[in-house]
């Protein structure tokens, strides 16, 4: 059995992509293989509060909420305001990219060895 990692745009106007594959179900192996490939990535992983007051995240950056295997993660950028006119420091804004979940494939059906 093996797990399969999509990533979909928010937009949905792009076709589905598959980013990553691993040989295995095990949570922690796809914990893991997820953290290998935002690092790969530059993708920063925040928590859920991070992301409900995103204050506390650096501006510029793409980041992932995980969740649980079974479901999505958003990935998103945090962005400075444009053309600020206020005074400093600009607020920042969230942009939401893309959604990433893994699909687990289930192992194919081994065919019974018919001795002759």
């Amino acid at each position: 059995m093996s797990a399969i990692l999509t990533w979909k745009t928010v937009d949905a106007q792009s076709p589905l992509d598959y980013v990553l594959t691993v040989g295995s179900q095990d949570p922690q192996t796809m914990y893991l293989a997820l953290l290998t490939w935002l690092t790969q990535k530059s993708i920063a992983l925040c928590s859920a509060e991070e992301y409900a007051d995103p204050n506390k995240l650096m501006a510029n950056q793409m980041y992932c909420v995980a969740g649980d295997e079974a479901e999505s993660h958003l990935v998103f950028q945090y962005l400075p305001t444009p053309d600020w006119g206020g005074e400093p420091p600009p607020p920042n804004f969230v942009v939401p990219v893309a959604y990433i979940q893994w699909l687990l494939v289930p192992a194919p059906p081994v065919a019974p060895v018919v001795k002759l």
